[in-house]
Order: structure tokens, then C-alpha cells, then sequence
């Protein structure tokens, strides 16, 4: 989106996005209004991005994280996704589910990645997603 924005803002015209179906549907009719409008949402998305980065950055402790959390999306949404985290941390750590970081971070096993060792006390456990077993006939 913002390459799309910013190609056109270079050129000087508005962003000017079509339905491969119907090329007289324009999905872009009524924004950008101007170049102005769209100068200022090209610099909006500069910040979102660096905002993102900053989130999923190590070099911030996980209340500054929330602080930014709440400065993009505000202060329930922000505490929400801080406590889900909180949470799925404590419950990894209960199951013996937790991966740890080469940096020793412990993150939940839906977040870790390929390069993130297992603690060897962990142990496989059956899942449950998908309710409980067919009678075998």
C-alpha cells in the first residue's frame, strides 16, 4: 500500500486503484481528495510501520511496548493484548509448552520460532482441537 501510495505521490497524481472486473469501478473515487490527503496518509503509514517495528523489537521492555500500544490503538486495546500475552505466557510456562529464545527470552509456542530450542522436560502432549474421538467400529 504504501509503494502504491508513494509511486503515485512521486508522479504527482492521486493513487488510482481499479476492479480488475469492472474497470469503470473505481476503488479509489473518493479518497485520496487530494495530494495533500494523501502526502499526509503516506506519512501516517511511514510512522505506523516504524511504530510496528518498535513492538516487535527486543530492545523494549514489554511495559514501554504497551505504552506504544496504547498510543497507536489506545489504552483498552493495549492492555488487552499485553494481559493475552501475559497470560499465554504463564500457561506455557504451566504446560511446559514454553520455548526459549537464543537470547533466553521465553515466548509461548505460538510465537516461537523454528531456531528456538525446547526444553527437554517438555513433553508432547495429544491435542484436543478437534473435540473428542470417533468410536472405532
Amino acid at each position: 500500500m504504501l509503494t502504491v501510495l508513494s509511486a503515485a505521490q512521486a508522479e504527482g497524481q492521486l493513487v488510482d486503484i481499479r476492479n480488475p472486473r469492472c474497470e469503470a469501478d473505481r476503488f479509489t473515487d473518493r479518497w485520496p481528495e487530494n495530494l495533500v490527503a494523501q502526502a499526509t496518509h503516506i506519512e501516517d503509514l511511514k510512522l505506523f510501520r516504524q511504530q510496528l517495528a518498535a513492538v516487535m523489537s527486543d530492545e523494549f521492555s514489554l511495559e514501554d511496548k504497551r505504552n506504544l500500544l496504547a498510543l497507536m490503538f489506545g489504552e483498552g486495546p493495549a492492555r488487552a493484548v499485553v494481559e493475552d500475552f501475559a497470560a499465554r505466557i504463564g500457561e506455557s510456562v504451566r504446560q511446559g509448552t514454553r520455548r526459549v529464545g537464543v537470547t533466553g527470552r521465553v515466548l509461548p509456542a505460538a510465537v516461537a520460532a523454528p531456531t528456538i530450542a525446547k526444553p527437554a522436560a517438555a513433553q508432547r502432549r495429544d491435542h484436543t482441537f478437534y473435540g473428542s474421538r470417533w468410536p472405532s467400529k
